[in-house]
This record gives C-alpha cells, sequence and structure tokens, in this order.
C-alpha cells in the first residue's frame, strides 16, 4: 500500500495533474452522431412515369437530323457501328479539344457553333465533388491543423513540463512515457523543427524516420508492432500546401496507430496476438491516460476533449464513424470501473484492470482490417484456399483497441474486407482478372461495391471478368446483400459518404420503356456504371485521410439561335444530389466551419440541381421544354461558373487517383483513378418525332495494380496518364467507347 502512495504521488506529478481534484460527472458516452446528422437529410423525390416515345435500334442515322454537321466536326464515319448499335457513343476528344475541366469542356462545344449539348450526370457529379472536396479542404486549412497541431502541443507539455529527467519506471510512469512520445510524433509532423524532450527525442526521431521513408510494413518503435508507413505519403488534396502535407501525416499518424486491448504469449508475426500482454497493459493505461488528460488539459479556454470533439464531428459528418473505440467508449468504461475522476492509479491493481478490460472487451471489434500489426493466418483451411470468416474475426479481435482520431467506418472497405482471402477463398478466374494472385482473392475492385449498391450490370461484369469466380464469393456477397436490404433510406443519408451512394442508386437501375431508347441498352448501363465508379474514384480520393482503408491479411441581346439541348432524363438522381447539397450547406453551416465561399457554391448547385431535375421531368413526360429550359442548357457552362469560383483550377480537374485497398502479399494497393474527360454523344428523340445528336462531356475510369511503396499522388498519376506506363480501361467500357 506504501508503495502505491508513493506510485500515484509520482504519477500526479510526472502527468502535472492532481486526479484527486473534484470534477462534474463526466457526459454520458458521445452522442450519437448519426442520430444528430439524420436531422440534416430531406428526402428527394421524382414521381414522373416516363413517356418519352422510342425508336429502333440499330438506329438509322440518315434520320438522325443533324449527324453530318457532328460527324464532321469529330470525326465520325457514314455509318459509326457503336452509335448504331446502341443510340449514344463516347469518344476520346481531339487534341483541341483535351480538357480536365468540366466548365471548360461545356464553353468549348458552346462556341462551336451549332452543337445542342447533353448535360451529364458525370458534370454533376464532378461538381459536387469540388464542392465535397474544397470546403474540408478549406476547413482542414484554416481551421483544424492549427487547432489539432495547439492539442497535441499541449497534451506533450503537460506530459513533460520539464522536457527532461530520468526515465520513468514501472507500468504507469511507462504508459505515460508512451503517451508522451506518441503526442511528440504529432507535434514533430505539424513543426519538424519543434525541440523534443530528451525523455522521449529518441523513440520520436525513429518514428519520424519511417514516417518520412514511407516505406511499408516495419515495426513501430512505439507501438511494438508493425505499421504501415507507406500510408504516410500525402495524397489526394493534401498536396497542395506544405500546412496540408504536416496535417496528413500528424492525423494519419493519429487516426492508424492503435493501443491495443489485447495481447498475450506468444506473440509475434504468425501468433495469435499481435502484442505480449504486458505491452497490451502498457497500452491500454496509455489510452486511459490520454482519455483523462484530454478532459483537463487546455488550449486557451477549451479543452483538448473540446477540439477533439469538433474536428471528429465534423470530418465524422463528411465520412463516418470510427469503427475502433474512441475516448467516448473508453472514458464511459473508464468511470464505470475507475469512479467519476478516472482514478487511473486504481489500474496499478491487477483485479481492477482486469476488470477495466473485461468492460472493454464487451464493445464491438473493429469491422474493417486496416493493416495493423501485419497481421497473418496459419490457418491450413485458409491456406488451402478455403473460405475462412471466422479467421477474419480472430484478426479483427486481436486488432481491437484505442485510438486518439480514428479513421473511419465506410461500407466499401467493410464490404472490401469480407470480399477477399480468407473470407474469400481460391479460384481460376481468367489470367487478367484484377484480383487473381496465387490463386487467392487478394484484391476487390470497384464493380464489387456498385453491384451491391444495386447495379445488376456490375453483377454480369464481375461475372464476365472472372471476378466472381472465388470459393465462398457468391456466399459473402449474398450476406452483404442482406444487410444492405434492411437499411431504410435515413440509414443510406447518415453522413455526407453514405448520401452520395444514395444518389448514385437511380443511375444504376435498369431504364425500360419510356425512356430515351439508347437508356435501354448493356452499353448505356456501362456508361452509368463508370460514371458511378468515377464519382466513388473521387470521394475515396477526398476522404483518403479519413476514411478508414481495407487490407488483406499475409496472405438580353438580339435573340439567340438556340439548337436543341438535353439533360440526361434521370430526375430522381438530380433529387437526390440536390437533397445531399441541401444536407452538406445545412450541416456545415449548423457547425460553424462553412465560410460564405462555400455557402454560396453550395447554394448555386443546390439551384442548378432542382432546375434539372425539372427539366429531366418534362423530357420523362414527352413535354416540349420552354426557352428559359433551352437556354439554360445551352448556357450550362455559364450556370457552372457559379459552383466552381474561387476553387482554382487544381480543384477542378478530373485526373484524380487514391489506393482503396492494400494486399500485404503482394506488397500492392488497388488504386482507382479518374482521366481526362471524354465525349458523350447522344441521339435524343424529341415529342415531335425528330431525332438528333446531343453532346457533353463525361468521365474516364481506371482500376490497376501498383507497388504499394509507391501511392501514387495526383501528380504522379498525370505523370502516368500521359506516358507509355498509362494503365488500359476496363474491358467492360468498350461495349460504348470508340478509342480514335
Amino acid at each position: 500500500m506504501k508503495r502505491a502512495g508513493l506510485l500515484m504521488l509520482a504519477v500526479s506529478v510526472y502527468l502535472g495533474v492532481v486526479f484527486a481534484q473534484e470534477e462534474s460527472a463526466p457526459k454520458k458516452q458521445a452522442e450519437n452522431l448519426a442520430l444528430l446528422f439524420g436531422k440534416y437529410y430531406e428526402k428527394g423525390e421524382s414521381k414522373v412515369k416516363p413517356k418519352i416515345p422510342g425508336y429502333s435500334l440499330p438506329l438509322d442515322l440518315k434520320k438522325v437530323e443533324n449527324f453530318a454537321d457532328l460527324a464532321r466536326a469529330f470525326g465520325l464515319k457514314d455509318n459509326e457501328p457503336l452509335l448504331v448499335k446502341n443510340g449514344f457513343i463516347v469518344l476520346k476528344w481531339g487534341m483541341k479539344w483535351r480538357s480536365e475541366d468540366v466548365v471548360e469542356a461545356y464553353e468549348r462545344l458552346k462556341s462551336s457553333g451549332d452543337i445542342p449539348i447533353f448535360i451529364t450526370s458525370d458534370s454533376l457529379l464532378h461538381l459536387y465533388h469540388i464542392q465535397f472536396d474544397e470546403t474540408l479542404r478549406e476547413i482542414e486549412e484554416t481551421k483544424f491543423a492549427d487547432e489539432m497541431a495547439s492539442a497535441c502541443e499541449a497534451m506533450l507539455k503537460t506530459l513533460l513540463p520539464e522536457g527532461k529527467g530520468e526515465p520513468p519506471r514501472g507500468a504507469m510512469l511507462e504508459a505515460a512515457q508512451r503517451v508522451a512520445a506518441y503526442f511528440g510524433v504529432a507535434v514533430k509532423c505539424f513543426n519538424p523543427s519543434a525541440d523534443i524532450p530528451d525523455l522521449i527525442s529518441d523513440a520520436v526521431d525513429k518514428e519520424i524516420a519511417l514516417i518520412e521513408a514511407h516505406q511499408g510494413f516495419t515495426s513501430s518503435p512505439i507501438f511494438n508492432y508493425k505499421e504501415d508507413y507507406s500510408q504516410y505519403v500525402p495524397r489526394g488534396h493534401y498536396t497542395r500546401s506544405e500546412k496540408l502535407k504536416k496535417y496528413f501525416k500528424a492525423m494519419m499518424y493519429l487516426g492508424r496507430l492503435t493501443f491495443l486491448l489485447k495481447g498475450g504469449e506468444p506473440y509475434g508475426e504468425a501468433a495469435p496476438y499481435l502484442v505480449s500482454a504486458q505491452e497490451a497493459k502498457t497500452q491500454t493505461t496509455a489510452a486511459i491516460i490520454i482519455t483523462r488528460l484530454a478532459k483537463t488539459v487546455k488550449v486557451g479556454n477549451e479543452t483538448v476533449r473540446d477540439i477533439w470533439r469538433r474536428i471528429y464531428a465534423v470530418t465524422s459528418y463528411y465520412v463516418g464513424l470510427a469503427d475502433d473505440l474512441t475516448m467516448d467508449e473508453y472514458e464511459a468504461c473508464a468511470v464505470k470501473v475507475l469512479g467519476e475522476n478516472m482514478d487511473i492509479i486504481k489500474l496499478v491493481d491487477e483485479k481492477t484492470f482486469f476488470n477495466l478490460k473485461l468492460e472493454l472487451a464487451r464493445l464491438s471489434p473493429p469491422a474493417i482490417y486496416s493493416g495493423t500489426g501485419a497481421a497473418m493466418t496459419l490457418d491450413s483451411a485458409a491456406l488451402a484456399g478455403i473460405p475462412s470468416p471466422e479467421e477474419l474475426d480472430k484478426v479483427l479481435e486481436k486488432t481491437m483497441g484505442f485510438r486518439f482520431m480514428g479513421q473511419r467506418f465506410i461500407p466499401d472497405s467493410y464490404w472490401f474486407t469480407r470480399l477477399v482471402f480468407p473470407t474469400v477463398g481460391a479460384g481460376t478466374p481468367p489470367s487478367d482478372a484484377i484480383t487473381n494472385a496465387q490463386g487467392m482473392r487478394v484484391f476487390p475492385c470497384g464493380l464489387d461495391a456498385a453491384a451491391l449498391i444495386g447495379s445488376s450490370r456490375a453483377k454480369e461484369n464481375l461475372s464476365t471478368t472472372g471476378n466472381d469466380k472465388y470459393a465462398g464469393y457468391k456466399e459473402s456477397f449474398e450476406k452483404l446483400e442482406r444487410e444492405l436490404n434492411k437499411l431504410r433510406d435515413i440509414d443510406w443519408n447518415r453522413n455526407l459518404y453514405w448520401s452520395l451512394f444514395f444518389a448514385w442508386k437511380p443511375l444504376l437501375e435498369e431504364f425500360g420503356a419510356g425512356y430515351q431508347t439508347f437508356m435501354t441498352t448493356k452499353a448505356w448501363q456501362d456508361k452509368e456504371l463508370n460514371t458511378v465508379l468515377c464519382s466513388w474514384t473521387a470521394l475515396r480520393h477526398d476522404t483518403i485521410l479519413y476514411a478508414k482503408q481495407s487490407y488483406t491479411m499475409a496472405k438580353g441581346m438580339m435573340q439567340e439561335k438556340l439548337p436543341p439541348g438535353y439533360v440526361e432524363p434521370v430526375p430522381l438522381f438530380y433529387a437526390r444530389l440536390a437533397a445531399l447539397t441541401r444536407m452538406t450547406l445545412k450541416g456545415l453551416t449548423d457547425m460553424k466551419v462553412l465560410d460564405e465561399k462555400g455557402k454560396k457554391r453550395l447554394e448555386e448547385l443546390e439551384k442548378i440541381l432542382v432546375n434539372l431535375q425539372k427539366i429531366a421531368e418534362k423530357e420523362l413526360e414527352n413535354e416540349n421544354l420552354t426557352e428559359d429550359d433551352r437556354k439554360f442548357i445551352s448556357h450550362f457552362a455559364k450556370s457552372l461558373k457559379n459552383c466552381v469560383a474561387g476553387t482554382g483550377t487544381e480543384a477542378q480537374k478530373t485526373t484524380l487517383v487514391a489506393d482503396v485497398h492494400t494486399d500485404q502479399n503482394t506488397s500492392q494497393v488497388l488504386e482507382e483513378g479518374t482521366g481526362e474527360l471524354e465525349l458523350l454523344l447522344a441521339a435524343c428523340k424529341l415529342p415531335d418525332g425528330k431525332i438528333f445528336l446531343a453532346a457533353g462531356p463525361v468521365m474516364s475510369y481506371y482500376e490497376f495494380r501498383h507497388p504499394m511503396s509507391d501511392r501514387l499522388t495526383d501528380e504522379k498519376w498525370r505523370e502516368m496518364l500521359n506516358s507509355e506506363k498509362a494503365p488500359s480501361r476496363p474491358n467492360w467500357t468498350e461495349s460504348y467507347r470508340h478509342d480514335k
């Protein structure tokens, strides 16, 4: 008891906090942010019944009024095969048309004379991407980077107030030192010239060296298990300033490294646990110290906890909640076991520590395996190619623990976790299947995600490409489908990330009678699939810091003459994207993080989407468009300029890349990319029976494997696209694309 009392005094002094002070009862476990966010959702609906009379396929180009003009403009053959077969075609634009800017593409079409404009869903999704990415970037660069840097510095100064001294001894002080080193790394990421106390400088310097080298899996000198340091290459919009690069590295560290709850002997690469029982105790104690300190350590007039809550809430609104345990869960359990003041000294008692661990162990483990500890399996059945979901569950259990700013649960990473080894076993797919490696499905693909949100064409393409030819794939896929079928509309709109998935769903439907004839073809389904996967790529690009990536474990002038124009007639899509835009605007405004520029851009996009829905409904009802409708379509580029005002050239580019999954076996990542714009020509039928071709820009989609040691930035991707190393487009896009 005497020794315990001395230890209590030592820890109190060392942490710079008097734990015995009176404090109001802690709040209950974190508010259910998902329900809080739900209040911003408004249902987007369109109940129009399509009535457009069809035309016959193959298309007789002689009946297309402006075919000769557009054939000359874009170099079409007299009997262009894909246009004849499908009623539409996608072309590569010539050198004078090449563009990475949607607004510029519409401006060029407008300035080229009497080319009817086709407003594409691709354009609107790209515009929403700009709003999503730019508002997030502006919030991070102007607010969150400075706030989190100050919070980490305050935590470090509280832990090591003098910056010198003998290394602490004993389990409790070892945990405190670990916390100091952890925040020391973050401080050094934010400010490379920061003066780190001698006590922890060696460990911090070693960790920083690994972050800067970003060479892949190496044992962390602070956490004593393997971390994938290739994740620390700044990418997405984080390459656009030095401040954002520093923020990326610090937040990646705070988001990926886990203070593990469970450990045991033996331990190591191929053992049941990633760390020893003693190491797990140290890390769990460290997590409680962080939770306790964050409530008392101040930055100005607010606590570190206040800063954490604000950043966590706003980023959760964009991306989602963490699926690892956070301060909220640890506080609730600590209060239950240690009392209202979370008296950490009680943890020196083995029984008390066991009770705390028991409370924490009752909580849910992570749902996504994100590479923690480079976990691998020795399960004989799994290694033989037999599906073993139980083996995945074991790995998720042993990676359970605390993350200070944990990366977020996203549905596609969850699906990917369940659609690769060991949940899915061996197969014999075609040699060109992107997922094939040593007979195991170690890579998912974008088609998996599209199929799960309702694309029957994605399912067909999965089968054609051989990506579903693995043991257990069908069973795992159907289980995920059953889970998704239980979701209500409000569940699909729990945050901006999920809500965009919901907005895509109308594009992935099969269009029947009453729609434009070209929309009823398989080729159009492929085109819409391409559109959605390009938007998904942009979403993964924008959220690359926060989204938890899945891993495969080892193993008023003169009257203007207006040409006819057309809006892609998908009113439910416009309604849902407008609802998402309102949800973005309302939520970020309420949270007081949206500036006036961002607010105006979102308001302009909402107006455009509302108008597009009205025009699309008129088209489907086979009504003539008004003069105002035709002007809106013809001058679409002018409307778009208000949506991108102040964002800059870099923000508007369509050439983006994001790594979405890592395979530990091949040391490769799955990269999703979007390229330069392509040109869609679609044969549209008007209420008077005339058929004309309308033109509009569409996105281009790429999917390929790449070394994890060279995770691609947008800049590297653009270089690759303009070189002989440019990857091929997916085979299934050949149903509608003609490379010239």
